[in-house]
């Protein structure tokens, strides 16, 4: 028989995982379409001989079901009966896909409306496409791959529409709107049964495919697993301040958790698989960083916490400190990889490239957990994780470091190798986490649009006022970020500074006015230098802000000088809440 490449795409994939108001949701999410992947993977290599799957570069022991491995939502591989061995992929992407439905709605504490519902919608998410050409041999390997990228993207856009099974008049999910709610209206208003069943808000609306992330579990042995809550990050500064020990901090602690119920401290706790001893915070235990805040009790209780509860949660911040309400998102790839691996000749290249990139996700999710991260998702050239504020920047440049110096030995037919670029946003934890995510995906193409690339971008979107977007090469931003943090950790450059200079690039007008007169760039350099000679100050940081002036252009303006300033001010919060001296902290990377 012919030999063809087999390329599939599963999907959906973005929009699937944006769906989320929890950081549980995000990850399982994820994780679930990773494992969807694994498991059509799984059968193609099982069809085929795993000799002839191309990507991802795995062995059929690492697509075993619930294996470490993190994969992307395409497959590629070579093989003689293209029909066939797409109808068995499916088949085993929707046999996975059934099992991890009826654990998740096994889970549900309570009757559903209906379960048939339910399962109607989970059968109908998956999105399975495939294309194959004939590849006479390995010469063409290049063109060949090429034509069925094509094709793949062309059938991508032929949508199979068919009457959705399980359309009603009940209210829309809560968290992507199209598919309606599954949870009874007579218990929806109620906080602590809604908490107890479903691990949902009073009020909150969740469909079949919502309670698949928000209660599914990676086999039907396993307890239910928990994720780091974006709270539990902005908690990390204050986590670490503690993790030596503090008496009286303890015994407020304890004063405090004895007042919650047990399902409530069950719940909100870090995941089992790291309730190790090693992992045993000297006050907090296991207990996730969201028991920190009363904001987020009310998802318990409701809209109104006990006294005794709120009071001795006031104990312990006297006894200890208040966390610091902010964390970050990091979203972040490769770039120039198409062109990489157009100029991967033959299959056996591309294969190596596949088994290479394999690598760096692995090497990702250690970098984000010595940062003290939690990744949400490495597989192929993406990296998605939570990160506290006061290591987030030093972990993005570290995983840029790792992903060029795995790579480096492939490159386009101009010989450049690829890089990785990465948008950051630094949100309120209350927040919604749509919104977190969609502004660090728009970081990210930020990043994607600095010339070159190699970039990083980041957006702080504070509760009040306009967001604060920077943006910079490797080995600039990051560092520059770094030692200005450290300077107002260090009492060199005063707070007041950064919003001087933001209220001069406003009152002249902002990007726009610069747009429209392009004298003013000098004006403002002019005026910038003035406010920063008069500030008070060390000589060694004063030069350091005046060599930014210096460099003024229509890509580097006041506004982003004064938003780097005000981004380094947070970041030096969060690291003397950590302890973290931030003159030590370096990327130690000239960014390639």
């Amino acid at each position: 028989m012919t030999v063809c490449l087999l390329e599939i795409h599963i999907g959906p994939m973005q929009v699937f995982i944006a769906a989320a108001r929890r950081t549980r949701d995000l990850w399982f999410g994820s994780w679930l379409m990773s494992e969807l992947s694994k498991a059509a993977a799984r059968a193609v290599a099982d069809v085929a001989g795993e000799q002839n799957l191309i990507f991802p570069a795995a062995s059929s022991n690492d697509l075993e079901p619930g294996s470490e491995l993190s994969v992307a939502n395409k497959i590629v591989a070579t093989v003689e009966n293209p029909q066939a061995v797409a109808r068995q992929a499916e088949n085993a992407l929707r046999a996975r896909l059934d099992e991890l439905a009826k654990i998740a709605l096994d889970a549900a504490g309570g009757p559903l409306d209906t379960r048939e519902t339910a399962v109607s919608q989970i059968n109908d998410l998956p999105e399975f496409y495939w294309t194959a050409v004939p590849l006479p041999g390995e010469k063409n390997y290049p063109d060949i791959r090429k034509k069925a990228e094509n094709l793949l993207a062309a059938r991508k856009n032929l949508r199979n529409f068919s009457q959705p099974t399980w359309s009603s008049n009940r209210p829309k999910s809560s968290l992507d709107g199209n598919r309606e709610s599954v949870i009874p209206a007579d218990v929806s208003g109620d906080a602590q049964e809604m908490y107890k069943r479903y691990k949902a808000k009073a009020g909150e609306q969740l469909s079949g495919v919502d309670l698949l992330k928000r209660l599914g579990k990676r086999s039907k042995n396993a307890g239910f697993e928990s994720f780091p809550s974006v709270s539990h990050m902005a908690a990390m500064p204050l986590r670490e301040k503690l993790a030596n020990g503090d008496a009286k901090a303890e015994a407020a602690w304890k004063a405090y958790t004895r007042l919650l119920p047990l399902e409530l401290k069950n719940t909100e706790q870090i995941p089992k698989k790291e309730r190790i001893e090693k992992n045993r915070h000297p006050v907090f235990e296991y207990a996730d960083g969201a028991l920190l805040f009363e904001s987020r009790l009310r998802d318990y209780y409701g809209q109104k916490t006990p006294d005794k509860v709120t009071k001795a949660l006031q104990d312990f911040y006297e006894a200890a400190e208040r966390p610091l309400p902010y964390y970050a998102l990091l979203v972040g790839d490769g770039d120039f990889m198409g062109r990489v691996i157009n100029n991967q000749k033959t299959r056996e290249a591309h294969y190596h490239f596949s088994k290479t990139l394999a690598g760096f996700a692995a090497g990702a999710k250690t970098i984000v957990e010595n940062h003290q991260g939690a990744v949400v998702y490495a597989g192929g050239d993406d990296v998605m994780a939570l990160l506290p504020v006061h290591k987030a920047v030093q972990c993005a440049a570290k995983l840029a470091e790792k992903f060029q110096a795995t790579m480096q030995e492939f490159t386009d037919k101009d010989g450049r190798s690829p890089t990785f670029s990465a948008g950051i946003a630094i949100f309120h934890h209350t927040e919604p986490l749509e919104d977190a995510l969609q502004t660090a995906r728009e970081a990210e193409q930020t990043a994607k649009l600095v010339k070159g690339k190699n970039a990083l971008a980041i957006t702080e979107a504070r509760r009040s006022g306009a967001p604060r977007p920077v943006k910079g090469k490797w080995g600039a931003l990051d560092k520059r970020l770094l030692k200005l943090a450290a300077f107002f950790q260090a009492g060199a450059l005063p707070v007041g500074l950064a919003y001087q200079l933001r209220e001069l690039y406003l009152r002249l007008g902002g990007a726009e006015g610069l747009k429209a007169q392009p004298d003013l760039q000098e004006a403002m350099k002019k005026e910038a230098g003035r406010i920063v000679k008069r500030k008070e100050g060390t000589n060694a940081a004063q030069v350091d802000v005046e060599e930014m002036i210096a460099r003024l252009s229509d890509d580097y303006t006041v506004g982003q000088i004064a938003n780097e300033l005000i981004i380094a001010t947070n970041l030096a919060r969060a690291a003397d809440q950590a302890g973290l001296d931030l003159a030590e902290e370096s990327t130690g990377w000239n960014g390639g």
